[in-house]
């Protein structure tokens, strides 16, 4: 729970469980800073998973809360980022906040063949065969190493210069992660 995904997993499961909590409270539970707090409740708000208010936070209105969870990380799913895939298995649809974790839970070429992926810069879904990936980058939208995909290549180049990491089609980043 020393990380920020494990602490915030951790915040996401008291919020459920009672609805509203004090940063002070956390900070105390969590044996950490407020500071921390603060960081790690400001990336749960950014995704839509909290809503913030002076001093504490509270779980969104029901009618607004469209909360998913990803099945390898448990970081709500949020568009800008979602990859998504059908199961080989009946066609299920599955989803995953990253392309790290699409490309950890995708693990069939049949599943391969649909990954959708959400272009980082305009939000436009792509097949993930086509798009081109940033991995590595400084730039960590959710999980470890960063896998950022975009809609072409001169993108993908401009934003690994400003934010380093390496620039690489599907599968050679499937290669490095596996």
């Amino acid at each position: 729970m020393n990380t920020p995904a494990g602490r915030q997993a951790k915040i996401l499961e008291w919020l459920s469980a009672e609805g509203s909590l004090r940063l002070s409270d956390l900070a105390a539970r969590l044996g950490v800073s407020q500071m921390t707090v603060h960081r790690d409740t400001a990336a749960l708000a950014e995704r839509g998973a909290l809503v913030k208010t002076h001093g504490a936070v509270q779980q969104p209105a029901l009618a607004t809360r469209m909360l998913r969870l990803c099945p390898a990380c448990s970081t709500p799913i949020v568009d800008r980022l979602r990859f998504s895939f059908s199961s080989g298995h009946g066609g299920r649809q599955r989803e995953a906040c990253c392309g790290h974790c699409a490309l950890l839970l995708a693990t069939s070429d049949e599943e391969f063949a649909t990954l959708l992926a959400t272009d980082f810069l305009y939000g436009r879904v792509t097949s993930a065969a086509e798009a081109i990936y940033v991995l590595g980058s400084r730039v960590t939208a959710c999980c470890k190493p960063s896998v950022l995909p975009f809609l072409t290549g001169e993108d993908a180049r401009d934003f690994a210069a400003a934010f380093g990491g390496e620039v690489l089609p599907l599968s050679e980043v499937r290669g490095r992660l596996a």
